[in-house]
C-alpha cells in the first residue's frame, strides 16, 4: 500500500521553501516531512504511524496524520516557530533516498 504524500511551495519573508510530506510505507511506518530551501534541507520531522497499522481504515487515518503533520510544519514555518528538529545527516540521507525512491515508483 502506497500512501500519496503532500508537496507544497511556501513563500515566507521573500524566500520560497518546499515542504514534502510522505509515508515510508508499511515496512517502515514513518511519516516524514522535509523542508527544502534552494535544494538544501532546512528542517526534517518524522513520526511513526505504527500505532495505526491495525486500523480497518488504514489509508484514511495515515493520510489524515500525514496531512496534519504537513499543515503543522507549514504553519510553524510561516509563523517562524518551526523548531530545529533536524534528524541526523545519515538518517536524513537514508530518508531522502527512500522518499525519492517512493516518489519515483508513483510515476
Amino acid at each position: 500500500m502506497i500512501f500519496h504524500g503532500f508537496n507544497e511551495n511556501v513563500p515566507v519573508s521573500g524566500k520560497t521553501f518546499h515542504v514534502q510530506t510522505q509515508s515510508l510505507g508499511l515496512q517502515n511506518p514513518l511519516i516524514v516531512s522535509i523542508v527544502f530551501e534552494g535544494g538544501a534541507v532546512k528542517h526534517s520531522r518524522k513520526q511513526t504511524f505504527a500505532d495505526l497499522l491495525n486500523q480497518p481504515n488504514l489509508e484514511e487515518v495515515v493520510t489524515d496524520r500525514m496531512r496534519l503533520q504537513h499543515t503543522n510544519v507549514i504553519a510553524e514555518l510561516q509563523t517562524g516557530s518551526l523548531k530545529n528538529e533536524r534528524i541526523s545527516r545519515e538518517d536524513e540521507a537514508k530518508l531522502i533516498t527512500e522518499f525519492l525512491g517512493r516518489w519515483a515508483m508513483e510515476d
